[in-house]
């Protein structure tokens, strides 16, 4: 079996789940619109990746041999880097610009804290390293890619 990252930045309209403020913070700003994130603990984390690499993660092990990991291995965490909401508000500025910090408005929802702090923090990817599974190189990356998505072929 697989375990999976939270994966962002997600198309498509945000969807009820604890983290989709995490897509919401580049996908709304980027369309205009204003996004709620709903901790304000910027030491809080999350594991995440990009639909880049969570695609690739499936393809490469879909493909993978079955002798590829001991028999006695059940499960792969997909690759995933472990950021905090501080780091994400840092690239953000980067990758999308500080006026459009504006459009972030925090509004803590306590049970959708509660979620995000029960959930791993980290994980073990050895397994993951193992397949030659791709990372994410950083937050910044992660954004990057979803903003350069959003530019017209050739410009």
């Amino acid at each position: 079996s697989v375990r999976l990252p939270t994966v962002t930045v997600q198309t498509g309209a945000p969807s009820r789940s604890a983290t989709t403020f995490l897509s919401g913070m580049v996908r709304g700003p980027m369309a205009g619109l204003e996004c709620i994130v709903s901790t304000e603990d910027r030491a809080a984390r999350q594991v995440m990746c990009s639909p880049l690499v969570i695609n690739g993660s499936f393809f490469r092990i879909m493909h993978a041999p079955n002798n590829a990991l001991p028999a006695s291995i059940r499960v792969v965490y997909m690759p995933g880097i472990s950021v905090t909401l501080g780091d994400m508000y840092d690239a953000f500025v980067e990758v999308c610009g500080k006026e459009k910090l504006a459009l972030l408005r925090t509004e803590r929802d306590a049970e959708c804290s509660r979620l995000l702090n029960s959930w791993p923090q980290t994980e073990d990817l050895g397994n993951a390293r193992r397949l030659g599974l791709v990372f994410d190189e950083d937050c910044r990356q992660i954004l990057q890619e979803y903003v350069d998505g959003l530019k017209p072929k050739g410009a």
